[in-house]
């Protein structure tokens, strides 16, 4: 189930795709985010980068920036095992605004349970109050907003919102814009010879980590061979 959702409707509900239909769920705060616990969530699925991450594990309760040279580079598939292990989990893993459609099929190979899955669109003018809304149901394991321009009191109610999350935030932002203040944890994505390159950068610190080269190509097959193992098994 892939939800989507537009800012001529409620941002408070979204629409289900079933059978090529849409129909209208409402979100509600039905678990309690201390009762869920991410403390068996591990880890970002690619060793390589673990290495130069605090905790080697995503930050949650935090906000992550991704600097990205362009849209559809790659920086998607970083966060499909994260996006595996939230959604069994029963957390939302959750896109506003992506500049591309992601690909169900591809969410599925991987083991994403798409009944967890939310894909929203949302103007300059309510995308911050959608994230708290988000946000303060407790069921978000996970929130990838891509967004350039942001006032920084929207900044900081971003941020605010994320502190009590119990959820993981990334904002994607392309290069021209400047680096925001509030971001624990920054990334630079690019390409290079077939591999996605990453640059990590922590906190307010100017010093770069060696970039990290992922092929991701690779990496995408064996988690299709992954899947497909433990849906047999299961």
């Amino acid at each position: 189930m892939l939800f989507t959702s537009s800012t001529n409707q409620n941002s408070s509900s979204a629409v289900i795709s079933k059978n090529g239909k849409w129909l209208g769920r409402p979100m509600q705060r039905e678990l309690n985010p201390a009762s869920i616990g991410l403390n068996d969530v591990s880890g970002t699925g690619y060793p390589e980068l673990d290495l130069h991450l605090q905790n080697r594990s995503w930050i949650f309760n935090a906000l992550t920036e991704v600097i990205i040279d362009r849209p559809n580079i790659g920086e998607l598939q970083l966060f499909m095992p994260i996006a595996v292990q939230l959604t069994k989990k029963s957390r939302w893993f959750t896109m506003i605004n992506p500049p591309f459609k992601p690909i169900p099929q591809s969410m599925v190979a991987q083991g994403v349970k798409l009944d967890q899955v939310m894909i929203l669109r949302n103007d300059s003018t309510t995308i911050i109050s959608t994230c708290e809304k988000i946000l303060g149901t407790g069921r978000c394991g996970a929130l990838l907003v891509w967004i350039d321009a942001i006032e920084p009191d929207q900044l900081e109610r971003l941020n605010a919102a994320a502190s009590n999350s119990g959820s993981m935030v990334v904002i994607f932002r392309n290069r021209r814009t400047l680096p925001i203040n509030n971001a624990q944890l920054r990334l630079q994505v690019g390409k290079s010879d077939g591999h996605t390159v990453i640059s990590v950068k922590h906190g307010r610190s100017n010093a770069a980590q060696c970039p990290i080269k992922l092929d991701l190509n690779n990496a995408l097959t064996e988690r299709f061979r992954t899947a497909y193992v433990e849906r047999l098994l299961h």
